[in-house]
């Protein structure tokens, strides 16, 4: 089955023209979907590595997906091709340059001196794009930015000044003085968005790091705290989990912080006091899938298995709207499994192949992944594919005790107790003296003498210790959500950058209220300067009404 798809992918690459991938690449990165997008331009460089534009859709998918040193030599490639040289290519290649002159080493922290080059080449690439887009002020913002940096403020409210003579609401003349809050903020966004992508890779110590410059940035952001919290949790360092929950907690009380407590307390034992943290979390929000499933894995733990199924019931109704297609299929793969485990019912465990099979072709080399499959196989009574599965997953990690483990006892329902003796040998290397794997060998010796058969079972993926965490979809709700916080809190002039840095992420056509919203927030802030009045009731309630918007929208 797994030689087939690689079959048929190789075929599909063989057949697809460069227009064909030109026109997959151009719809995934209609729908964010930069990844896919890479690869599909990726496909077309092969077919034909001469197109300037195609080097160019593959840096900025490259760019979007964080890998700027990629996109950096792609958008070479592409200006040594044009050599008209394009003025969109150089503020790509202005914006690439920008990115790797804030970018964190993985060993080291973010030092000035030691990007400068980078942050000049940008401005140097970036101005080049606005000599010949006057009327165009997003280079012109990058620039300002890049001068403050260096510590350049004469020169960088020159460049908001004519920020300001372009477009009066770009720019407010108390901009300086509130920069470093707006800059804090958005910053402190940007790194929870590349640590949330280096844990959702599995990269939890270069993810800390990240994490942690967000709260150094703005201790007010309750989300750092909350993504430390999931890293401790994957580390297993459940007290120090605990804790940051309970500081988010302290902040805002959330509902996916409720949940995340739950699980939290959970692991340690505390079921009652976890059973509270879901039901708290679901009383917030009772359409919250995390809450569901957290709760429904507690009640099959300890076998109250009726209440577990009500859970898994109530996560088949929901829509999971804002949730990305990977959480959906991995949530319903485990709600899948409970049901099958709990009713014995076969059709669960097929539903559940389905989703993990799409999982798969999305992420090749996780484990986790396989080992799901390889189970759900297992449950259906198909040993020798799942046998298969479970090889495949050893060729990613050959010396995984859970893989082998499942391995041998696969291999003595199917009577094969010479390779099931085997097996546990390794697992015997691996760990030496494990009673565990000791008398499981000997009980496949005497089974094997005996010419008895047996029926062991692998131990459901429930009762391991599961652990997910929130991610972030709709970037532009989570920074419409901090303009109402600043609005609320008086404070027009954070706001208003905030909304120009949402304008970064959303065709500003789509919502014409954030043009009004602008315009509103820049007569707050000059109320404001002159006599400290609050935001109106009117900006705040245009304010929440915007959210609600782009809530509905997305």
């Amino acid at each position: 089955m797994f030689g087939i798809a690689k079959i048929k992918d190789r075929i599909i690459k063989k057949i697809k023209s460069f227009e064909g991938w030109i026109s997959d690449g151009n719809n995934y990165l209609d729908v964010k979907d930069y990844k896919n997008a890479a690869d599909c331009y990726y496909n077309a460089l092969n077919k034909n590595p001469n197109d300037d534009k195609a080097w160019y859709s593959m840096a900025y998918a490259l760019y979007k997906l964080g890998d700027y040193k990629a996109s950096f030599d792609a958008i070479n490639e592409a200006l040594k091709l044009n050599q008209d040289n394009p003025t969109k290519y150089h503020y790509l290649k202005g914006s690439i340059y920008y990115a790797l002159g804030r970018y964190i080493d993985e060993d080291e922290s973010y030092n000035l001196e030691d990007n400068k080059s980078y942050l000049e080449e940008a401005f140097t690439n970036l101005n080049s794009y606005y000599e010949q887009n006057r009327q165009n002020t997003s280079a012109l913002i990058k620039m300002g930015k890049i001068l403050i940096y260096f510590g350049e403020f004469e020169k960088a409210h020159i460049i908001f000044k004519k920020c300001y003579n372009l477009n009066p609401n770009s720019v407010c003349r108390d901009f300086i003085k509130n920069y470093n809050i707006t800059i804090k903020n958005i910053d402190s966004f940007e790194y929870i968005e590349r640590g949330l992508s280096l844990l959702n890779s599995k990269k939890y110590i270069d993810a800390i790091k990240y994490i942690n410059k967000a709260y150094e940035l703005n201790e007010l952001n309750e989300l750092p705290i909350y993504y430390k919290s999931c890293i401790y949790e994957y580390f297993r360092d459940y007290k120090k989990a605990l804790s940051c929950i309970d500081t988010s907690l302290r902040m805002v009380e959330r509902d996916i912080f409720f949940s995340k407590k739950g699980d939290i307390l959970f692991k340690l034992g505390k079921y009652n006091d976890a059973i509270n943290c879901y039901e708290k979390a679901l009383d917030i929000n009772d359409d919250l899938p995390y809450a569901y499933l957290g709760l429904g894995i507690l009640y099959y733990n300890i076998e109250k298995y009726d209440f577990a199924l009500e859970c898994f019931d109530n996560l088949f109704e929901l829509y999971m709207e804002h949730l990305t297609d990977d959480e959906k299929y991995l949530i319903t793969t485990y709600t899948l499994i409970g049901m099958g485990d709990i009713t014995n019912n076969i059709d669960f465990f097929e539903e559940a192949l389905n989703y993990i099979d799409k999982q798969i072709n999305r992420d090749m080399d996780n484990i986790d992944l396989w080992s799901l499959k390889g189970y759900v196989l297992f449950k259906m009574g198909k040993y020798r594919e799942t046998l298969g599965v479970y090889n495949n997953a050893l060729s990613i990690d050959p010396t995984n005790i859970g893989i082998l483990e499942s391995i041998a006892i696969t291999y003595e329902n199917l009577g094969k107790f010479n390779d099931a003796i085997r097996t546990y040998e390794k697992l015997l290397k691996l760990n030496p003296d494990d009673e565990k794997y000791i008398n499981a060998k000997y009980g496949a010796e005497n089974l094997m003498f005996e010419n008895k058969t047996t029926h062991k079972i692998i131990t459901s993926p429930l009762l391991n210790e599961i652990t997910l965490h929130y991610k972030i979809k709709n970037i532009e709700i989570y920074i419409m959500e901090l303009v109402v916080k600043y609005v609320n809190e008086n404070n027009p002039t954070v706001a208003y950058h905030l909304l120009i840095h949402l304008e970064e992420y959303m065709d500003s056509n789509e919502f014409p209220e954030i043009e009004i919203l602008k315009r509103k927030l820049m007569i707050e802030i000059y109320k404001y300067i002159e006599n400290k009045r609050n935001v109106d009731d009117y900006t705040l309630n245009l304010t929440k009404q915007l959210l609600l918007s782009i809530k509905e929208y997305q």
